[in-house]
């Protein structure tokens, strides 16, 4: 285990898919740069080998707004080891009390971020990826049955407990969900059975929140495939009725892990817009990878990448008011490793496509303190004549 503040995300497989279009207008051509106005900008602050102190050290050299962390809420089903942090800590606690919980890595962030006027966005993984990470009580449970809320509102009362002087930009209820088989299938009049008993845990505790802090904004992540796909985004659309934003992952992969040209950025962004107009729009994970051996990418295509990122973000700003950046630095390859095994697709063919893809994610290597790679500094660039400074 990495150092307690140790960034987890999970990432998944997505694959290209069509989608239906409808005119919204942009916000303002992206002929020049665009001050930053009312956006955001996140990261996730992945450790080097020399650990977090380093990292968030490093990571102050760009002038972001508020830092990524990703917790599973218990360990489910899941037998393997998990390359991120579970809450759950008692796994054999009965379902008719309260579960236990670790809020030690909350605390710990309670008592850093805030002296430096960095802001929280909080996922807790529920369905998350291709796993689903409840309390091990719970797994045999619908998400909406009494029990179910009664434990996460359980934990979201220890979370704002331990975290009282976090400010949560955002509250995100379950990552890229569309990537487990329980959404594998979307109808709508009526809703999907999953889908629909998903939608009614996300209202019960998102009504609970807010009668706690009535300024968080909650939201549910879906992979930028699912969401713009004819077959899920139905059903996407009526699950995210009552969340206050749609939250996205945004990797441009083939179906091999093999990363598409940057080019297609103006593109999916105009795509993700005009599907969900007058919807705000936050991109929870945006990367892309530099490797070359079995990706097909490099360093520079991983700079021209985010030029065009913060080129489509100045002509959508109206509505995509997020963007959060995935790696500040490489991951080791343990790491890697674990998320092979995590999404059972090391070993396999496509292992090491899959391996490379999200080490060179990162905008930074991992040994010692780490070295820029370009991306890193164009993002910089990027940010400061856009008036992150």
């Amino acid at each position: 285990m990495k150092s307690p503040l140790l960034i987890f995300l999970v990432l998944s497989c997505v694959f290209a898919t069509a989608c239906k279009k409808s005119s919204v207008a942009p916000s303002t051509a992206a002929s020049t740069v665009v001050a930053k106005g009312d956006r955001k900008l996140g990261l996730h602050i992945s450790e080097p080998q020399n650990g977090f102190n380093s990292a968030f050290s490093t990571s102050q050299r760009l002038a972001y707004d508020s830092v990524n962390l990703h917790f599973f809420w218990g360990v489910g089903d899941f037998t393997g080891t998990l390359p991120g942090t579970p809450l759950e800590t008692n796994t054999s606690a009965n379902c008719s009390g309260s579960s236990t919980y670790d809020m030690s890595l909350i605390s710990t962030a309670n008592s850093f971020y805030p002296s430096y006027d960095k802001k929280i966005s909080l996922t807790i993984g529920t369905y998350d990826g291709p796993n689903k990470f409840m309390p091990k009580c719970g797994t045999s449970l619908s998400f909406d049955s009494s029990t179910i809320k009664t434990m996460f509102q359980y934990l979201i009362d220890n979370i704002f407990s331990y975290g009282s002087s976090l400010e949560l930009s955002s509250l995100v209820i379950g990552n890229e969900i569309d990537s487990h088989a329980d959404f594998s299938t979307c109808s709508i009049n009526p809703l999907s059975q999953k889908w629909s008993q998903y939608k009614n845990f996300f209202e019960a505790i998102s009504t609970y929140v807010k009668s706690l802090r009535p300024n968080v904004k909650l939201g549910i992540t879906g992979t930028f495939d699912g969401l713009t796909s004819n077959l899920k985004s139905p059903c996407f659309q009526e699950l995210l009725s009552s969340a206050d934003f749609l939250s996205v992952t945004y990797y441009p992969l083939n179906s091999d892990f093999s990363m598409k040209s940057p080019t297609v950025v103006s593109d999916d962004f105009k795509k993700i817009v005009q599907m969900y107009p007058g919807k705000e729009i936050r991109f929870q994970e945006i990367g892309y990878s530099s490797g070359s051996s079995f990706i097909g990418s490099s360093s520079d295509s991983q700079v021209t990448f985010y030029k065009q990122i913060f080129k489509a973000w100045d002509t959508y700003k109206s509505q995509i008011k997020y963007i959060s950046i995935v790696n500040l630095h490489e991951w080791s390859s343990s790491t890697v490793d674990g998320f092979g095994a995590l999404y059972n697709i090391c070993p396999g063919s496509t292992c090491n496509s899959f391996k490379e893809y999200l080490q060179t994610l990162g905008l930074r290597t991992y040994n010692n303190d780490g070295i820029d790679k370009s991306a890193f500094l164009a993002i910089i660039n990027e940010a400061n004549s856009r008036g992150w400074k």
